[in-house]
């Protein structure tokens, strides 16, 4: 088991490598198309709401797009997305699942404070903390199981190290229109550490 247990950690932490160098690969990519690296999900919450980011895994790495930028950004990831591997890379221009941008919610998904990190001598934006909690309650609802676990202590780190203002969550769910998702992952954690205590 221990053998087992060792392995799969080793692939693991390999993977989350390949993961990491899609984005610079990304990055280098892009660098002709005026687009910025913006990361959504996982790899930025590794890096700012964890203490370690080797405690926050993955293997999918999701970038947020402007619709206008669609074109420009597949032609030149098209090469870095096939060449992924166990690795993913994938773009977005929408936050909620099946929302379009539309000009009454696109300021909305677009916060002026986007944070730096630097990966493998790159620097790209990530997600600030009100669009990372947003965003990892949207995930908590989309994923059952281990993942469910996964995602639910994603939601508890952004809480737990950002100062997140209870404002710009609604304003961001209600643009959105995903307040009801977001209200029931909230209200989940809210559960869950009631049943811990």
């Amino acid at each position: 088991q221990l053998d087992e247990a060792s392995e799969a950690n080793h692939d693991t932490v390999v993977t989350t490598l390949a993961a990491e160098q899609l984005i610079v690969q990304a990055a280098d990519a892009l660098d002709s198309t005026d687009v910025p690296v913006r990361i959504l999900g996982a790899p930025a919450l590794a890096h700012l709401d964890y203490r370690d980011p080797s405690l926050r895994p993955f293997r999918a790495v999701r970038l947020l797009v402007r619709t206008a930028e669609r074109p420009r950004v597949s032609l030149a990831l098209g090469p870095v997305q096939r060449n992924g591997g166990a690795a993913s890379i994938t773009w977005q221009s929408s936050l909620a699942r099946n929302q379009s941008t539309l000009s009454n919610r696109y300021e909305a998904l677009w916060p002026d404070d986007w944070m730096t990190l630097t990966l493998g001598g790159r620097t790209v934006l990530a997600s600030p903390a009100v669009l990372r909690l947003v965003d990892a309650c949207l995930m908590a609802g989309n994923h059952g199981g281990d993942h469910r676990l996964i995602r639910d202590r994603d939601i508890a780190q952004v809480l737990l190290t950002s100062d997140v203002d209870a404002e710009d969550v609604v304003r961001l769910a209600g643009a959105w229109r995903c307040e009801a998702q977001v209200a029931y992952a909230l209200s989940n954690m809210v559960r869950k550490r009631g049943a811990v205590t």
